[in-house]
């Protein structure tokens, strides 16, 4: 009874080999897509910024209207002459105005980060089940996130 040879190197079938190379493009294109994703995210954050002291700014314009209005009001006890009244309804108007525009770009800056915080749910879900169909044996990459 004779043994067969030893082996001197372990022979990877070619699936394996080609299911390893797709599994590393995959990860190399989610590496690729979480960059883009914190990139966008910065842009996104700058742009919150922006319309946060865009808001900020019209709402200390609204509060000096409003303080106009009031010390305007005391001054004429109810005896404003008619084109008075027209200039604090104008006013009044306009506090109304930027209110309304307040309001549509925080719902704009909401949706933005809805939308930021739905793509990278999506891509994680997607990347997975990508990864799945190409390591059907189960095995699982160690991913490293830097975005914390």
């Amino acid at each position: 009874m004779s043994l067969p040879p030893p082996r001197t190197a372990i022979e990877i079938p070619p699936n394996t080999a080609r299911v390893d190379a797709i599994v590393e493009r995959e990860i190399a294109v989610l590496g690729d897509l979480q960059r883009l994703l914190q990139r966008e995210a910065t842009a996104l954050r700058e742009l919150d910024y922006a319309a946060i002291d865009d808001i900020t700014d019209q709402k200390e314009r609204i509060e000096g209207a409003l303080i106009e209005l009031r010390s305007a009001r005391q001054r004429a006890d109810g005896k404003l002459a008619a084109g008075q009244k027209e200039r604090y309804r104008g006013i009044a108007t306009q506090v109304r105005q930027l209110g309304e525009q307040n309001s549509r770009r925080l719902q704009v800056c909401v949706a933005s980060v809805r939308e930021l915080l739905n793509a990278l749910t999506g891509v994680s879900t997607a990347a997975y089940g990508r990864q799945a169909q190409a390591n059907p044996a189960g095995i699982r990459p160690v991913l490293t996130s830097s975005m914390g």
